[in-house]
Order: structure tokens, then sequence, then C-alpha cells
């Protein structure tokens, strides 16, 4: 197994998916207590939880009692583990119930960076010469926006105004960098060509696909609803992450009366866009 590991990807791809597996491997073989699992926000270290209960729960349940999805689901997160550990299926599965009472009875370690870093300075606080019971003051986060803002250059902050006109629901630049962090997004140049940025290009590209679906998906209500939302919404809907792990929308749920051959080229095309336009 391998000491150190690197993932990176992009969104939808699949990244909790090999986390949550490389966690259940770690705790084959040690205890919560000394296993650390970092991320940036509260909201992602929750998700790496009910992510590793959920697949923990599967890995117990017997195959007779699952549909298809659930069935691939195992069987991948078995095959990934035990790629990880060098052991069979069976040795895995026999360990699922004292897997699940280590995760559930002891102290789990899944934290925020800012949460790890207080822990450590209250840890050894005496050394560090302070109080363990001190607190943190929150940092004006205007001021370090202006001043961030004042280092952009012209191009760099023209691509943050061009961005936030696009979506009405950002009351400002700094609700904007809010949302693509929650996200985990970087914000970086979308298409460039002779020094001009080419968001509008992309987001035209984006639209045409989407009305380009909702024209063919009249008679699937749910299907339809999904491309008439912003691209910031559709991330949020697991009709992504579900085409991903399928390779075909034919068996995402909702589209079963409206699926046509031609959709899975289109919907990776828009797929592609939305990568674009985010990084």
């Amino acid at each position: 197994m391998k000491k150190l590991l690197s993932v990176e990807a992009s969104a939808g791809s699949g990244k909790t998916f090999r986390l949550a597996n490389r966690y259940i491997a770690l705790l084959n073989l040690d205890n919560p207590v000394n296993i650390i699992a970092i991320t940036f926000t509260n909201k992602a270290a929750n998700e790496m939880k009910e992510r590793i209960v959920k697949f923990l729960n599967l890995l117990k349940k017997s195959d007779d009692k699952l549909d298809e999805k659930k069935r691939k689901e195992k069987k991948n997160i078995i095959e990934m583990i035990c790629n990880e550990l060098g052991i069979n299926e069976n040795d895995l599965l026999s360990k699922t119930d004292i897997l699940i009472k280590k995760f559930l009875t002891n102290d789990v370690n899944i934290q925020t960076i800012d949460s790890f870093i207080n822990k450590i300075l209250r840890k050894f606080s005496f050394f560090a010469g302070f109080r363990s019971n001190f607190d943190v003051g929150d940092i004006d986060r205007e001021i370090i926006f202006k001043e961030f803002l004042k280092d952009l250059k012209t191009d760099e902050f023209k691509l943050l105004i061009d961005i936030a006109k696009k979506e009405e629901k950002f009351s400002s630049l700094l609700n904007l960098f809010e949302d693509l962090y929650e996200k985990d997004k970087e914000l970086q140049g979308v298409k460039s060509e002779n020094g001009e940025w080419k968001i509008d290009e992309v987001l035209k590209e984006i639209e045409e696909i989407k009305n380009k679906f909702i024209l063919a998906t009249q008679e699937c209500k749910q299907v339809n609803n999904f491309f008439r939302k912003n691209i910031y919404e559709m991330l949020k809907v697991k009709t992504i992450p579900s085409f991903l792990d399928i390779g075909s929308l034919e068996k995402v749920r909702g589209f079963k009366k409206c699926y046509e051959p031609w959709m899975d080229d289109v919907f990776n095309k828009l797929l592609e866009n939305i990568k674009h336009y985010f990084y």
C-alpha cells in the first residue's frame, strides 16, 4: 500500500469516492485516532464522514438486497480497497462489522485545516507561550479582499468582473469567491486567445447545448428541469456524477422515456465546456 497518495481531478470525477475508499483501507490497518483526513471546509469534512459510513454499510449488505447500481458501486469499492491492501474480497468483507465499530466508537479525525492546526496549538500551547483556551479572532475579509484586488493585473480584474456579471445570484465579487471556494473550484483563465478572455463563447455554447436538450426532453419533466438550471445548480444534482459513473445517459435517472443515442456525445461536450468555464 502506498504511503502517500495525491488525487487531482475535476469536479464530479470521483475524488471523494477515491479518498473514502483510501480511508477504509487505512481503517483495516489502524485505529481511527491514528488516521487524519484534512479538508478545506466543514461541509467537505461532513460529506467525507457520510460517504465512509455509507460505503461501510454497503459492504455489509448482501448482493441480493441491492439493486444493480448499488451492486456495481459495492464491487468498485471492494476492488479499490483490495488492490490498496493486497487482500481478497472475503478477507475484507469478514472485517466489515469490526471496521464499522472502530469508526463509530473512536474519535475520528476528519476535519478542516484550521481545526487541525488549532488542535495542535492547544496541545502544545505551553511551549508556544500562550494559553490553551485561546480564541481565534475574526479576520476582516473586506480589507484582505481589497488588498487582493489591488494586486490583480488588468486582465485578471476584468475576468472577475465578467464572471460575476454572468451569474445574477452573486451580489458581490466576495460572494463569488466564497461560492467558488465552497465548491472546491480554482479560479483560473477560462479560455484565452490573443490575451482576450473567451467566457462569452463558452457560456454561449453551454446555453446552446442546454437548449438542445430542453427541446428533446419535453416528455421527461425531471430531466427538462435539470437543463433549465444554471451551471452552478446543475453541479448540485446527481445527473452529472451518475453519467460519469455509468458512461451513458441511457440509465441515468429520468432519461428512460426520452433518451436518444446522440445525447451521450453532446452531454460530454457540455461537461467539457463547464470544465473550461470553471478552470
